[in-house]
């Protein structure tokens, strides 16, 4: 029986970070330490005048209470937010969401 390969969270949060660079958006990794706002999203992404905010999961990982709250902070202030468990998840959303922007690609 051969060994599933185990996906694990920092290789979809570089991959992503790879994708959005590509894309020529700036994005940067958000460093949960003392101080910081609890829940905050793995990467914010800016672009245009357009900010993703990026919580990066594995495919079995699940959302803290204070990320929770967090994503809805951000989404009542009328911003974007995604759960991703894949690269394949931001360019969903982007596609989605930001088309009429011009922000696409």
């Amino acid at each position: 029986m051969a060994s599933q390969t185990k996906i694990l969270e920092r290789d979809i949060r570089k991959a992503i970070k790879d994708f959005l660079k590509y894309q020529g958006w700036f994005c940067y990794h958000n460093f949960g330490t003392l101080g910081s706002y609890s829940g905050i999203s793995d990467l914010t992404a800016l672009k245009s005048g357009e900010v993703l905010y990026i919580e990066v999961k594995s495919p079995t990982g699940v959302q803290s209470k204070d990320q929770i709250q967090f994503e809805k902070d951000v989404k009542a202030s009328d911003n974007h937010y995604i759960l991703a468990r894949s690269v394949e998840d931001v360019n969903d959303y982007i596609c989605k969401n930001l088309w009429k922007t011009g922000v696409l690609f």
